[in-house]
């Protein structure tokens, strides 16, 4: 495949003919008209078949030239001159390669004759094409920019006489600086970069001063471009700096979202100081070579190269943000915009000048795919064979023949180049999923800028992607599928993770890593409940990875750390499933996201030594040790690392504080909708060793042999096996943990970090329900069939059955009706399960003396109107989404995409509460609600659209189960005395 210079120079350059129409030749009559920096005289020409003859002005100056210590500067307004000005000649052409430049002039200009042009720096100059006798006229202007890759192509290729005849319009042809000289930079204020776009500013600027003597209006200025020139058109629609010169815009074949963008400016200027001898120890002093060069030097620099570099970059001057952030926040000159892209648009001059055999008799499969990844990557970086293979079976993967495999080639990169990002701009800030539909791109890819940010950590280098986020100008570093851990297989399922292999070539961190064996109908069950949407997930027992989220730039700093732990019932779930971005750029903090194996695999035990359990919980230690090991390389600080997590992952936060394995590998926890605090008896029991050995045939002489019967399963077969075996994720292993978590919070043995707990207000409302194996969850049945799923239920919490009439009277009390035996049915299943459980957990930390604070979230998405019944209040994990910055991220990864304006607001408040509790160990800040700790008094926040302090969370059945317990334990004391006795 060819890449590089000879594809960039053709590429974007079939070019839409203004007209067939054009002048029969030269009149006598030479019209002058009285510019601003002087006379300029220029020649009349008739047009075939038109009523009105056209003033014709070539070469007018609207800048100085660019060359010597304007070279890589900012264009300057031109010299005014005395005398007439002769305008009757084509000015040459921007700096290229003059025979290709000529050779595509000649193929795409609408001109009968030939004219050669000659080339030079000296080439800010534009024509002007007048209807005769409108120079007293307020005519529309119609500013046409040249399209040619940024590398090549000249103004005076077009004649604009058919356009202003026949129609009756003033046509200005435009030149800017192309290749090196038009777009170089360093990345710092030595060469900002993007001196074509500004010149083109300029042009503009001069149209606004002095079309008005050719009979232009200056309050009625079009710009019109295609491919590049498409391109530009769409870059000055995104640029400050254009804003009130011009006043509708046409995009043809182009625009400036993604094509022809860089991030990394000074990777390119390294390139061509090598390529020109000017390897310099500053910026400054490069930049001063290239100025002594010479014109033929500049040129054969660009020879020389494989690629010409002519790429814009954010120089906070012409983009103050990259264009695809100025398009997600609206930043743009509104002007009417017309945007078009063909029906063919890698037909048949694109391939050709890439040397793509895409002729007449189709394409062989191995030579679409061989070409596919290269042609992809030119406008979408960091392009990974995951996007490309998924782009090849959307576009090629039906194809029955070589046409249609030629065909779907053909589509899928003009989707990519034109199609895409065509649509993206005119639509800046819908549903990213909708434009990825239209045109395949992984959204992965499509917040991605082009950056490929690489960081060295203990056992290698890694090279992540860069990312953007909505409504904010911050980038974001993203290091996917980093090891924490050998892959637990073989010897080493049933064992504590071992240290990962270190790695000597660059690691690609750009793919999402497979999450652990589970069940993926339950992830489906959830994906629709809470209205998300993720990459297709695939799983593998190959799954201790860890996705890494920085803010870019911030390798030097020591920024907090916030490390998420999944939920999902301990038996499904993933880090990916999450998307850090925007709680990094909007809070400036690092985002770590970590796996650990689920179910069986994740926490079988036989309750010896061949399998004491916890592996879950030893895979979380792990990445711990990681985070304390490497997070310094991402700009994260190790003495600064909160955990936080929903659901199971909260029960693992809880965990963590528990075990004297985890202690100082965190310094806060928060805990949303979680707690483990399991009885002492389960704390002792190992799974179902005789069912399991059944199941899996199994020889059950030793539990030694049971583990190794079990180490030759395939891991799916365990999962879907054991779907119905209950298993128990915290058990007494003598390594993570030592006592039960009732000694250990009645000895304030726990690590006693900042701790933030909170519940929500409907958490048994239908999440849980819907992926929970405990008959009687899903469908609500009359009163005797509640009390049946009660009295399943009470056990597993080590309650005795003589409680049972007493719940049932408290929650359900007399009523048959069935809304209120729901209620009151799910009201006590969460308060059993997560509320009374967090408040005993709040009660021993408070006596710790460490900083506590809890929450009652209140808030019901506006999005689950059709999908939730509508008695389901704040759903048990509802804030999650809003805490990641759901309504901002832009990836492949969509939390609350569907949200009002006062969403968006709670999302940012809820990142920022958590933020400053990551920071500083009280959520508190300006601008913030005041959040109460929680104290003698039960002090609370309540979350909603609004936050309000409150006291005594469900004081009524804080009090019935205090009761409860009191009468338990009375009861156990009276039963243990009387077993005494006996003895």
């Amino acid at each position: 495949m060819a890449t590089g210079k000879d594809a960039l120079l053709l590429l974007l350059i079939l070019t839409v003919r203004v007209t067939a129409l054009v002048a029969t030749g030269h009149n006598a009559e030479q019209p002058e008209v009285e510019t601003k920096y002087g006379r300029v005289r220029g020649y009349r020409f008739k047009v075939d078949a038109a009523e009105r003859s056209v003033n014709v002005f070539l070469g007018l100056p609207f800048a100085k030239p660019p060359v010597g210590p304007l070279r890589f500067s900012e264009p300057q307004p031109p010299e005014p001159w005395k005398g007439v000005r002769d305008a009757t000649s084509y000015p040459p052409m921007c700096l290229q390669d003059k025979e290709k430049g000529n050779l595509i002039s000649y193929l795409v200009t609408n001109r009968k004759e030939k004219v050669y042009l000659q080339v030079s720096e000296d080439c800010l100059y534009l024509n002007v094409y007048t209807p005769v006798a409108t120079e007293k006229q307020d005519l529309p202007v119609f500013v046409w920019i040249h399209g040619g890759g940024l590398v090549c192509g000249a103004g005076s290729t077009y004649d604009g006489s058919a356009l202003a005849a026949f129609d009756n319009v003033v046509v200005v042809t435009i030149q800017y600086r192309l290749g090196i000289p038009g777009y170089f930079s360093t990345g710092d204020k030595h060469a900002p970069g993007n001196w074509g776009y500004l010149d083109q500013v300029a042009a503009l600027q001069w149209i606004q001063e002095n079309i008005r003597y050719f009979g232009g209006d200056p309050g009625s200025v079009t710009i019109v471009g295609e491919s590049a020139g498409g391109v530009s058109v769409s870059a000055l629609v995104l640029s400050p700096l254009a804003k009130g010169l011009f006043h509708k815009a046409i995009s043809e074949s182009g625009t400036a979202s993604r094509l022809l963008f860089t991030d990394h400016p000074e990777e390119a200027a390294k390139r061509v100081a090598a390529a020109s001898d000017c390897e310099k120890p500053s910026s400054a002093a490069i930049v001063e070579c290239l100025r002594e060069k010479t014109e033929e030097e500049i040129a054969q620099i660009a020879q020389n190269l494989p690629t010409i570099y002519a790429f814009a970059t954010a120089d906070g001057v012409f983009f103050p943000k990259r264009p695809v952030q100025l398009l997600f926040e609206k930043l743009i000159n509104p002007v009417p915009y017309l945007i078009g892209v063909n029906n063919c648009e890698f037909g048949w001059v694109m391939p050709t000048s890439f040397k793509i055999p895409a002729s007449a008799d189709g394409l062989d499969e191995d030579v679409a795919r061989q070409h596919l990844q290269g042609l992809l990557a030119m406008n979408i970086k960091g392009v990974t064979s995951e996007v490309v293979d998924r782009v090849y079976n959307e576009y090629i993967g039906n194809a029955a023949n070589r046409i249609q495999v030629r065909d779907g080639f053909l589509d899928a990169v003009a989707d990519a180049w034109f199609v895409f990002p065509s649509i993206e701009v005119m639509a800046p800030r819908s549903q990213i999923a909708l434009l990825c539909s239209i045109a395949f791109i992984v959204c992965g890819a499509e917040g991605q800028n082009g950056a490929e940010p690489e960081v060295t950590i203990a056992l290698g280098r890694l090279k992540g992607r860069q990312t953007i986020v909505k409504e904010t100008d911050r980038l974001v570093n993203v290091f996917l599928g980093i090891p924490f851990a050998k892959a637990p297989v073989g010897p080493l399922r049933f064992s504590p993770p071992e240290p990962p292999e270190p790695w000597n070539e660059l690691r690609d961190a750009t793919s999402y890593p497979p999450i652990c064996p589970q069940d993926l109908s339950l992830l489906k069950i959830a994906e629709k409940n809470f209205k998300e949407k993720h990459i297709p997930f695939r799983t593998s027992e190959d799954c201790l990875y860890l996705n890494v989220y920085s803010p870019a730039g911030s390798n030097k700093n020591k920024l907090p750390v916030m490390v998420w732990i999944h939920g999902g019932n301990f038996i499904f779930g993933g880090a990916s499933r999450y998307d850090g971005s925007a709680l990094a750029a909007y809070e400036n903090i690092v985002v770590v996201l970590i796996q650990y194996r689920l179910g069986l695999l994740g926490f079988f035990n036989t309750g010896d030594e061949h399998a004491r359990g916890n592996w879950g919980f030893l895979d979380q230690v792990a990445a711990l040790q990681w985070v304390q090991e490497n997070i310094e390389r991402f700009g994260g600080d190790p003495g600064s690392v909160t955990l936080f997590g929903a659901s199971a992952g909260s029960c693992s936060v809880f965990a963590h504080i528990l075990s004297p394995m985890s202690k100082g590998l965190f310094h806060k926890a928060i805990l949303e909708s979680g707690i483990i605090i399991p009885p002492d008896k389960a704390l002792h029991l190992t799974t179902d060793l005789k069912r399991i050995a059944s199941i899996f045939k199994c020889e059950m002489s030793s539990s030694l042999s049971l583990i190794n019967c079990l180490r030759n399963q395939e891991a799916n077969n365990i999962v879907f096996n054991s779907t119905d075996i209950t298993f128990l994720p915290l058990v007494l292993d003598g390594v993570f943990l030592h006592k039960s978590p009732e000694e250990i919070l009645a000895g304030k043995e726990f690590n006693a970090v900042p701790f933030m707990i909170g519940v929500t207000n409907n958490e048994f409302g239908w999440n849980m329900r819907s992926t929970s194996r405990i008959p009687g969850l899903k469908e609500i049945g009359d009163k005797k069939s509640i009390i049946s799923t009660l009295e399943f239920f009470l056990p597993l919490i080590d309650l005795p059955p003589e409680f049972l009439p007493v719940i049932v009277d408290e929650y359900l009390g007399n009523t048959d009706d069935p809304a209120e035996l729901r209620d009151g049915f799910l009201e006590l299943l969460g308060d059993l399960g997560i509320v009374i459980p967090s408040i005993r957990a709040l009660n021993y930390y408070r006596e710790s003396g460490a900083p506590t604070y809890f929450f009652e979230y209140q808030h019901r998405p506006i999005s689950y109107r059709d999908n939730k019944p509508a008695y389901v209040k704040a759903d048990h994990g509802d804030e999650v989404g809003f805490v990641f910055g759901g309504p901002f991220l832009a990836g492949d990864i969509q939390l609350r995409s569907e949200v009002t304006e006062e969403e968006k607001n709670l999302s940012r408040t809820l990142m920022k509460y958590w933020a400053n509790f990551a920071r500083n160990g009280n959520p508190n800040g300006e601008g913030l609600v005041e959040w109460p700790s929680y104290n003698l008094n039960e002090e609370y926040l309540q979350i909603n659209l609004k936050q309000k302090k409150a006291s005594k969370l469900k004081e009524k059945k804080v009090d019935f189960w205090r009761k409860v317990m009191f009468e338990k334990t009375n009861s156990k004391r009276t039963e243990n005395k009387k077993v005494n006795s006996e003895l």
